[in-house]
């Protein structure tokens, strides 16, 4: 994946980020490890983007299992974004220039 990709991909990002507030989230962790223990069957991770920054604020430990990384920090967004199938990544880059379009027009 080339550089100007990942550019591109964290100035889309950065389009929603005008309703970022720095205000303090409370994130209810509990409640969503619980919900997702119900619905999926296997192994399975999540984390949590943060869109104003570009970056993957915080993923669960079984990310190293799954995807057999050595730590969490090592899935970032250049990671997700380098194992997106290449004749993906357009398309891929189209949604997120959708969802941004999407964000920008509310008022």
């Amino acid at each position: 994946m080339g550089k100007t990709q990942l550019a591109e991909t964290k100035d889309i990002w950065h389009k929603i980020a005008k309703y970022h507030t720095d205000e303090d989230e409370t994130i209810e962790i509990e409640l969503y490890k619980r919900i997702s223990n119900l619905f999926h069957v296997g192994d399975f991770y999540y984390f949590i983007f943060n869109c104003p920054l570009a970056n993957v604020q915080w993923a669960h430990e079984s990310v190293k299992e799954v995807l057999g990384l050595e730590s969490t920090e090592d899935f970032n967004l250049e990671f997700i974004l380098a194992n997106v199938h290449p004749d993906d990544l357009a398309y891929c880059l189209d949604f997120v220039r959708e969802v941004t379009a999407f964000f920008n027009q509310l008022p």
